[in-house]
């Protein structure tokens, strides 16, 4: 996402579960849309600033809130079903008469109605739907285009970068570094394979890959015409009403080996899908730690077996600066609270790291 620091060019504190290197040089790439710079604004840094609170609070609290709404739709069917029960049977008054407000009684049988209606269609639909994350998901490509992603991309920078080896492989053209992506020879990838695409580090939120992959605030399209782009999250994202429709369609897949294979193999879904898993999952999330890249790789062999099985192309991404976003608490492995949250880890699969910055929200 950003320029790595002399610091971050080395690999801490790697074991025996975790990829490391003593150094790492890391190569010149071509940036796909630079970022604007110069001074900024009030305005514009405000703008900024309300794009990744969105994004920082719809990620933490969205889905939560989704499910207690749904849940409070429940209950409100309930309740005006006995309200209506009451006004059919009639409500005494003091002298012991039966009473019914007919204008009351109309307004309430027209709510109910309309609430059962909305809560009944989106069950049946839902039900229709199940599974549909492991199936390609519904994008809507319309979403990927507002212009709150741009001011988000814009906010820490974010940029799109090819590296040198990419831009040198047989399978397309090279372009000069100092060239602008519009004005250069650049033809991206083949349109008849499929792509897996590994990305390192989690982070808290990873924000780098949902940036850069499913929205067109660095350019994706530009850089990769043809290609359909496809983020794999925590099977367990779709368990929420309402939000597994927010996250279908931005694209986002289940990630399983079934919904994985689904876009992999070319017999059932065609050419052109380029498929991104944030590899380390919820264990890497843990080692998010500015200055160290602790990139998560033990038992995460199905990926490269996947490749292998569909004759997909495999991808590695790096993404700089993901690990700068966010401070953890000290959770060293075998200490208390890591262990805590290894459990909390194995239980749910949802990962809960204790993290700040300025309060929730990132550094830039």
């Amino acid at each position: 996402m950003c320029e790595p620091t002399a610091k971050e060019q080395t690999i801490l504190k790697s074991d025996i579960d975790y990829a490391a290197a003593p150094s790492v040089s890391f190569p010149a790439g071509l940036v796909v849309k630079p970022r604007p710079t110069g001074p900024k604004s009030y305005a514009v840094r405000s703008l900024e600033f309300t794009a990744v609170c969105y994004w920082v609070t719809g990620f933490l609290f969205l889905g939560i809130s989704c499910l207690v709404v749904f849940l409070f739709l429940l209950y409100a069917i309930i309740k005006h079903i006995s309200l209506l029960v009451l006004f059919t049977v009639g409500v005494p008054d003091r002298d012991g008469k039966v009473r019914i407000d007919s204008e009351d009684y109309l307004l309430e049988t027209l709510y109910t109605t309309i609430l059962l209606l909305f809560v009944t269609s989106y069950i049946y639909y839902w039900h229709c739907d199940a599974g549909a994350e492991d199936r390609g998901s519904h994008p809507w490509r319309r979403i990927r285009y507002w212009g709150l992603w741009n001011r988000m991309a814009n906010y820490f920078p974010i940029n799109l970068v090819l590296s040198e080896e990419l831009l040198k492989s047989d399978h397309i053209l090279c372009v000069s570094r100092d060239q602008n992506l519009r004005n250069s020879s650049f033809g991206g990838l083949p349109r008849n394979m499929n792509y897996l695409v590994g990305y390192h580090p989690h982070g808290v939120f990873s924000t780098g890959a949902f940036i850069n992959f499913m929205t067109e605030a660095t350019g994706f399209s530009t850089a990769f015409p043809g290609l359909t782009p496809w983020l794999a999250v925590l099977k367990a994202h779709f368990k929420s009403p309402f939000y597994r429709d927010y996250l279908m369609s931005l694209g986002i897949i289940a990630a399983t080996k079934g919904g994985l294979l689904y876009l992999l193999e070319a017999e059932k879904t065609g050419t052109g899908n380029f498929v991104v898993v944030v590899v380390g999952g919820a264990p890497e999330a843990l080692e998010a730690q500015p200055g160290q890249y602790r990139m998560v790789i033990h038992k995460r062999y199905g990926f490269f077996k996947l490749a292998v099985q569909t004759g997909c192309c495999l991808i590695p991404c790096v993404s700089f600066g993901e690990q700068r976003m966010y401070k953890q608490l000290p959770n060293e492995p075998g200490s208390w609270l890591r262990r805590f949250q290894d459990w909390v880890t194995r239980l749910s699969t949802f990962a809960p790291p204790l993290f700040y910055a300025r309060g929730p929200f990132p550094y830039r």
